[in-house]
């Protein structure tokens, strides 16, 4: 879903989709310690892994891992984000 989306405009099983997408990944970043953001480590010491895993986050310009397209950065709400045009649907 493209971060411009208008909310109120998405169909019904996008949504179903989006809140299971958002369990599975949540599930997946705890069971590898999360995204580790500059030198934080948990209380063993251990980094997170889960930013290898990044598809999109921090990837602009480079091509998408799913379509080949180049990877956008843009500024939504004050908020630098990065999104796949071929990806990611825009409704408006």
């Amino acid at each position: 879903i493209h971060p411009q989306s208008g909310a109120s405009l998405l169909p019904p099983d996008r949504y179903r989709r989006l809140a299971n997408e958002i369990r599975r990944v949540l599930a997946a970043a705890l069971e590898s310690g999360g995204s580790t953001i500059r030198d934080y480590v948990d209380g063993r010491g251990m980094a997170g892994s889960y930013a290898l895993r990044h598809r999109v986050y921090g990837r602009a310009g480079r091509p998408c891992t799913a379509c080949g397209q180049e990877l956008r950065g843009i500024t939504e709400a004050q908020r630098a984000t990065v999104l796949c045009p071929g990806c990611q649907d825009l409704f408006l």
